[in-house]
């Protein structure tokens, strides 16, 4: 399987942090809440992140390949 690498802006305790990320790492993405998991933990040992509604609109996009 190919590594394709992103970058994602998260936001942790009303801060925004940029990380990039390899696509086969993403476990789940979580609707309402818009939270990311990753296989692999973030710096501050979480695998979870949140992200902004146009973030995880993108996020699906690519995941889904343009589906959904």
């Amino acid at each position: 399987m190919e590594n394709k690498f992103i970058k994602v802006t998260c936001i942790t305790d009303g801060h925004e942090w940029d990380v990039i990320v390899n696509i086969n790492d993403i476990a789940r993405l979580s609707y309402d809440i818009n939270q990311l998991e990753c296989k692999t933990p973030f710096p501050n040992g979480s695998h979870c992140a949140f992200v902004s509604q146009n973030e995880f609109d993108r996020l699906e996009k690519l995941l889904l390949g343009g589906r959904g």
